[in-house]
């Protein structure tokens, strides 16, 4: 059972060392940020060969033209972590991030989103290519046409023996996934998957669906070996080293509790780095290591070739001018900060409330004092939506976003909640001490308005369990992490019926747009359509949006384009592009 006293006067020592500088903030993040870039997040990198930056800072924004900069390299194995062994790498199954490392390594999809580094690409502009699909036709809003290479070969084990992946296997793998479980949404609008020849398929859809070529491009959505699956009765279990795959790596042994080695696949059909064939690395090993401390230690210890800091920028300090690492900046990684209401009670059903709430937080303090000034603002939808390329910036934000302490009183005033308002508890998952610093932060700044709240960390499952099922009081800080595939999908969390609508939202002018998103195609008219729902947000304020969640990644000199986790979509088929410089 956790100890309530030793936690309390964990909070209490940790508040005071953020209040005590909080006045000092603004000004010192001005310092650490000289020539550091504002424009939302890096593209993946590794230093170039040139000196090194004249700012530390400038590390995070290190080199983009990699291919430029290093020939490419064959040999090698990349040492990476995770934190847990993996349940299941069923997608339909498993919506955590296991499956997207499995088959981005170990499978092939129908198409991808480009990985290929210095293309300078940033936040949702990734290109839609082919990958088992060579070219592809929209015959008409709901009929594509994809024709398949004749090269690409199943895993030479059984049940596939190496045989030529056809038609017939992308039919067996997108009707799996549109059969049930975490898929069958986003699988939805699929009518049916025709087999024309060993390598065309014709894909007939409902109606017309906005984005479909990102639904089939996602890590989450590979093209399976169906003799592999009929033979274990349709259970993918943990992958295992006698998986049947077509990617760039296959799994070569697992030791429990401790790791998982990855090997080249000598047979796969993938393109080129340089005049190198894909991919350059032997191996690629994952340590299984839950604890911070120990993931750092390994790193120095040789044993790890990339970390992950969290947003710690107080650790980030020490290793910011060393000359055997390079840091990765990586917006989004994990989403967005958001403070949450549960809609269906009050008081949060009172407009009046949410933006009080939301008044009364400093955004640009905590990004200051948390960050030291490198966070962006949350913004409810990748930019790229709107028809922007790039986060806003603090200055951007609607008046409801920012801090008013006078107004924020006011509204509570007059929903008759004025004085002493106890919402109870703010619910917080603890993953890095950034998100605990910030919901002391935002407790403090809620006392300021004469609203008390308990702090109360729970762990991830609870605090899902609370949020998905919907009955939950007080406030939940959380994160929002991509809902996996496409802007539409992050609309439809919106809408009243829809089952990721964890907050409550019940707005039929919510509803009408996102059910005119379902079916537009027109670019222009979608951008207009996302802008509406932007609005919505922050006129009601349903979710009162914090920042943009950071990570900071602490990579080997040695390694070369390290696995793309700049972007909201996962991509572990990048490690195709990764090599060794020694």
């Amino acid at each position: 059972m956790r100890d309530e006293r030793t936690t309390d006067r964990r909070l209490l020592s940790r508040r005071q060392f953020l209040l005590t500088g909080l006045s000092a903030s603004a000004g010192l993040a001005v310092t650490w940020l000289a020539g550091c870039e504002s424009e939302g997040p890096t593209t993946e990198g590794t230093p170039g060969a040139g000196a090194r930056p004249a700012s530390p800072w400038e590390s995070i924004k290190y080199a983009r033209d990699v291919l430029t900069n290093r020939a490419p390299r064959r040999g090698g194995t990349l040492q990476m972590f995770t934190v847990a062994p993996v349940p299941s790498v069923d997608p339909a199954k498993n919506a955590a991030i296991d499956p997207a490392i499995f088959h981005g390594l170990h499978s092939s999809y129908l198409l991808r989103l480009s990985t290929e580094p210095g293309r300078g690409l940033t936040y949702y502009q990734e290109e839609v290519v082919g990958d088992l699909a060579t070219r592809w036709e929209v015959v008409d809003p709901t009929t594509l046409v994809f024709t398949l290479r004749g090269d690409a070969r199943w895993n030479n084990r059984p049940p596939a023996n190496g045989r030529v992946i056809t038609a017939n296997d992308v039919k067996y793998s997108y009707e799996r996934w549109a059969a049930g479980g975490l898929t069958a949404g986003r699988f939805e609008p699929l009518e049916r998957v025709e087999v024309v020849n060993d390598t065309t398929v014709r894909v007939a859809l409902k109606r017309p669906t906005p984005e479909v070529l990102k639904i089939f491009a996602s890590e989450f959505h590979p093209i399976v070996n169906p003799e592999y699956l009929d033979s274990r009765g349709g259970d993918m279990g943990d992958g295992g080293t006698s998986y049947v795959g077509s990617g760039p790596f296959t799994l070569a042994a697992t030791a429990p509790n401790v790791e998982y080695r990855w090997q080249r696949n000598p047979d796969y059909y993938g393109t080129t780095v340089g005049n190198e064939r894909a991919p350059l690395l032997e191996g690629v090993i994952f340590r299984i290591l839950p604890d911070a401390a120990a993931r750092l230690a390994a790193l120095e210890a040789g044993q790890l070739d990339a970390v992950s800091l969290g947003a710690d920028v107080r650790l980030l300090e020490s290793y910011l001018n060393r000359q055997d690492v390079y840091v990765v900046k990586s917006n989004a990684i994990a989403g967005q900060g958001v403070l949450a209401f549960n809609l269906r009670k009050d008081p949060y059903r009172d407009e009046r409330v949410r933006r009080a709430i939301s008044m009364a937080i400093d955004r640009t303090l905590i990004n200051a004092q948390v960050y030291r000034g490198s966070g962006a603002p949350a913004f409810p939808f990748p930019p790229e939506a709107v028809g922007r390329t790039s986060l806003p910036s603090f200055d951007e934000l609607p008046p409801t976003y920012r801090q008013n302490l006078q107004e924020a009183r006011r509204l509570l005033e007059a929903a008759g909640l004025g004085g002493d308002l106890n919402v109870g508890p703010i619910w917080y998952y603890y993953l890095y001490q950034a998100w605990e610093d910030k919901a002391l932060l935002i407790q403090d700044m809620l006392r300021q308005i004469g609203i008390s709240s308990e702090l109360r960390r729970v762990d991830r499952s609870r605090l899902y369990e609370m949020l998905f099922s919907g009955n939950w009081d007080g406030l939940i800080f959380h994160h929002v992490t991509t809902p996996g595939l496409t802007n539409q999908a992050w609309a439809e969390w919106m809408h009243s019926k829809a089952r990721n609508n964890y907050w409550g939202i019940n707005d039929p002018s919510v509803d009408t747009v996102v059910e005119q998103l379902r079916t537009e195609l027109d670019e222009t008219r979608r951008r207009a359509l996302f802008q509406r729902l932007v609005d919505i947000e922050w006129t009601q304020v349903y979710r009162a949006w914090i920042d943009q969640l950071i990570d900071y990644q602490l990579v080997k000199a040695r390694v070369v384009n390290p696995q793309a986790p700049t972007y909201l979509e996962y991509k572990y088929d990048s490690m195709r592009h990764t090599w060794l410089s020694a």
